[in-house]
């Protein structure tokens, strides 16, 4: 038998070692439309591609935990190329963001001009899904594939030193799941 409390606000204790803090148990879950309910994150491998098709840049799987909310798909997709300035425009990209199969949406960049032969860029991508159903898996992966005839060569992970280490521009997704 479902029960109801209405209260106007809800407030932890003030003093111990979860001084103001209102604790959802392990289990369960805190449903208020708006609120994120999970989400799952993914950092790409280093890759090199001159391929004409399309190849997974990164990818991430997501089960949601209640029917009827709505899955956010966001990321930053950093790219390198570098083709020497050889006085032929070098092919533009897109980004194919898909659900398993299925396209979702698809972000375009830059080829590199004759002039520079070389092009860097961060490429911001989202997404806002249809409703889901829960215990259902999600599988969203991201694509480069460069236009048509285009064969540069692209680079994903680059490495480079900051402060005495080394650091990764690494392409980064992150599905969260909205309650509706």
């Amino acid at each position: 038998m479902a029960s109801e409390l209405t209260v106007q606000t809800l407030r932890g204790p003030t003093s111990g070692a979860n001084a103001d803090t209102v604790l959802i148990p392990s289990g369960q879950t805190l449903h208020a439309p708006g609120h994120v309910i999970g989400m799952a994150h993914a950092v790409s491998a280093v890759i090199t591609t001159n391929s004409t098709g399309e190849t997974l840049i990164v990818s991430v799987q997501y089960v949601p935990r209640v029917t009827g909310s709505r899955l956010l798909v966001t990321g930053m997709s950093p790219r390198y190329t570098n083709n020497g300035s050889t006085g032929v425009w070098h092919s533009s990209a897109y980004l194919h963001l898909k659900q398993g199969s299925l396209p979702k949406a698809s972000f375009e960049h830059v080829g590199t001009s004759n002039h520079s032969g070389e092009a860097c860029e961060n490429v911001p991508f989202e997404y806002y899904s249809d409703t889901v159903t829960a215990g259902t898996t999600y599988t969203f992966g991201l694509y480069h594939q460069p236009t048509a005839g285009g064969t540069s060569n692209w680079y994903f992970g680059r490495s480079h030193t900051f402060s005495g280490g080394v650091c990764y521009t690494h392409t980064r997704m992150t599905v969260q799941e909205i309650a509706q």
